[in-house]
Parts: C-alpha cells; structure tokens; sequence
C-alpha cells in the first residue's frame, strides 16, 4: 500500500477518505478485551510481567498443548476458570514465539 497517496471515495458532495483497508479495532468488543487484560494481568502477578516475551520456541509446544486443554476445559464448560482467555493467551503466546524467532 503506498501511504504517500490517499485513496478518497465521493460521499454525497464531499470527498473523504477510504478507510476500507484499515485495522477495525473498534470491531473488537471491549468487554472480551478487558477479560483478556485482566488474563494478562493475574499472569503477570504470579510470574514477572514481562517474563514470556524471554521465552525461546521450547516454549512453544507448551502453549500449543496448553491452549489446546483450555478450549477443551471451555467446550466442556468447567468453570473453574476462564478457560476461554487461557486458551487465547496461549494462542497469543505462541504466535508471538513464532513471530520473534523467524
């Protein structure tokens, strides 16, 4: 995408901006994103805050496999804990080992 040029689209008698290839973080809903902060935020307390970003890729199956019994822990609906955000955190985790170690 070539960020020195705006693509403007016609609305009405005005010209604005086309915002068709923008991120939508607003598509996010908030609700969901505050229980994954607060996910973020009850790991930190028990490790270090910043501890996962230092994990090399053997940690990586870890997460795969720790992912993997969260969303079978929230599809068999045990609630003793918020098994859905643990199984999205891991999933985080593991794309952000990916990501870091290409």
């Amino acid at each position: 995408m070539n960020k020195g040029v705006k693509k403007l689209i016609r609305k009405g008698w005005a010209l604005r901006e086309d915002k068709s290839s923008k991120l939508r973080y607003d598509l996010i809903p908030l609700e969901q994103l505050k229980r994954l902060a607060e996910h973020y935020t009850s790991w930190a307390v028990v490790h270090w805050d910043r501890n996962r970003e230092s994990w090399t890729m053997e940690y990586a199956e870890w997460c795969r496999q720790s992912a993997y019994r969260h969303f079978l822990q929230w599809m068999n609906n045990e609630t003793d804990e918020e098994h859905d955000m643990a199984c999205i955190w891991n999933i985080i985790a593991y794309e952000h080992l990916l990501l870091k170690n290409k």
